[in-house]
């Protein structure tokens, strides 16, 4: 059962929704409505169906009278309590705000907007207008905002200063396919580690553990991984930097999928096993992402000194404003997707580093 409670604030309406396991009776129903008969501001917008056809409706048809707005509002319950769930979710696709379920993966509980809602007209579509008021990309803005600020600030701050005091870097060969690959490693680590962040949220039970436990065990692992990348420095770099990106795509593909598989079945163990095994999980994966940069970097300055400096600054752009992206996809689409995200980035990433590669060996590098 849903009753509204109009507050008085200008044309919004707040609503509380009554649920029981049991199906609701006659009787609680009549007692609903004689408690509200004395507030005018309080209306059932939607009745359970228990009574009799014609009964109900002049209930129904009552409780509408008594608030005439509410009325597009109780069209809306109504399909969404009343149909099959094909019906329902053919409705909730084509509502034009968004109300489907929110799910852990997309935990943006007050996220309504969907593209074009506001370009829509109103009145031809049915729709409350308080609606767009209440239920507007404000959050997209926010964060589009956001965005262009750093994207200047990178720019100003890192990608300007470049310019002017290494533009020599910029004469490496195979340059630009050398900077698609640094721009690659630095987005994609930051949106596995978002991703992974909010993934882990509920397992590990609070977003400060989860936020601690993500972020320090994959840069140590990191830092493992880039220690390690040492130890393979006899091997063609080529031939890292390749199976350490195709490594870390499928890692990461791994990963989420045993993710939500453990998950489920790990819930009822302690803290410290959960962050044991959360920290299990990511060493792998962390010591793998080590691996391409500081490898890469060493092949850089034998080829070109200079380029040192836009490996850094690009991979630095990169992770900045791939950290904003992340939450973009994630409003609408969802953390996991995020994460699979991060994972075509070092797919490409390795792709790009091929490329460059090939560039070398055309203009005749050894």
């Amino acid at each position: 059962m849903v009753i509204s409670d109009d507050l008085g604030w200008s044309s919004y309406r707040w609503a509380a929704t009554f649920v029981k396991k049991t199906p609701f009776t006659q009787a609680e129903i009549e007692e609903v409505q004689a408690a509200i008969s004395g507030y005018p501001h309080m209306t059932i917008i939607y009745m359970p169906k228990v009574f009799a056809p014609g009964t109900q409706s002049e209930m129904e048809r009552t409780e509408a009278d008594r608030d005439p707005p509410t009325r597009f509002a109780r069209s809306v319950y109504n399909r969404l309590l009343t149909s099959a769930p094909s019906e329902r979710a053919a409705f909730i696709n084509s509502y034009q705000f968004r109300i489907d379920p929110v799910f852990d993966d997309r935990p943006f509980f007050f996220e309504y907007y969907k593209p074009g809602a506001l370009a829509a007209d109103a009145n031809a579509r049915g729709a409350d207008a308080s609606l767009r008021t209440i239920r507007g990309p404000a959050g997209y803005y926010v964060l589009y905002i956001l965005l262009g600020v750093c994207s200047v600030m990178s720019v100003g701050c890192i990608l300007v200063p470049l310019w002017l005091f290494q533009r020599r870097g910029l004469k490496t060969p195979g340059v630009v396919p050398l900077l698609v690959f640094f721009a690659c490693l630095g987005a994609g680590y930051m949106m596995f580690e978002i991703g992974a962040m909010q993934v882990l949220n509920v397992f590990v039970g609070d977003p400060a553990y989860s936020l601690a436990l993500v972020l320090a065990g994959l840069l140590v692992a990191s830092g493992i991984g880039a220690a390690l990348s040492g130890k393979l420095s006899h091997l063609p770099a080529i031939r890292v930097i390749s199976f350490a990106t195709a490594i870390i795509g499928a890692a990461i593909v791994v990963w989420l999928t045993c993710t939500h598989i453990l998950v489920p079945r790990a819930m009822q163990f302690p803290l410290s096993t959960r962050a044991a095994l959360t920290l299990v999980g990511l060493l792998p994966v962390g010591i793998l992402l080590g691996l391409p940069f500081p490898t890469a970097i060493k092949e850089v300055e034998k080829l070109n000194p200079k380029f040192i400096a836009w490996a850094w600054g690009v991979n630095g752009v990169t992770s900045v404003l791939a950290s904003i992206i992340a939450i973009v996809v994630a409003m609408r689409i969802g953390f996991a997707t995020v994460v699979w995200i991060s994972a075509a980035t070092y797919l490409l990433g390795m792709l790009s580093y091929g490329l460059h590669s090939y560039t070398l060996t055309r203009a005749g590098w050894k």
